[in-house]
């Protein structure tokens, strides 16, 4: 068994039927996107493109419209991931919060460190 060629689709047909169907969808897939509440809509777009792009290189995808919208579906789960994954390594304050609450003071904490030593 030979090793697929990326430059040379495995399924010719396949990838264009691929090809014609994400153009087609673009909008629909910008639009699944700002209904999601992001905001790079075109970056999520490309992204789907590529790993469609890649998967119809490999397989025979029968019903590209709906395994476009399964990959946007997955996208949407990636990018959640990593912003959750941000927030934890970055959490952010409320600015609020910390102007209400004096006793946290980087000024005041030190001068009491101060006056106890």
């Amino acid at each position: 068994m030979r090793a697929p060629d990326p430059n040379n689709p495995a399924y010719p047909e396949n990838f264009q039927k691929v090809v014609e169907a994400l153009s087609r969808l673009q909008p629909e897939i910008i639009m699944y996107f700002k209904n999601a509440g992001f905001q790079d809509c075109e970056d999520y777009c490309q992204e789907v493109m590529i790993r469609m792009v890649l998967i119809a290189r490999k397989q025979e995808i029968r019903i590209p419209d709906a395994y476009i919208f399964r990959v946007c579906k997955n996208v949407r789960a990636d990018a959640y991931e990593a912003q959750n994954k941000r927030q934890k390594r970055f959490p952010s304050a409320d600015i609020d919060d910390c102007i209400n609450d004096l006793s946290y003071d980087p000024f005041l904490l030190t001068q009491q460190k101060e006056d106890h030593d």
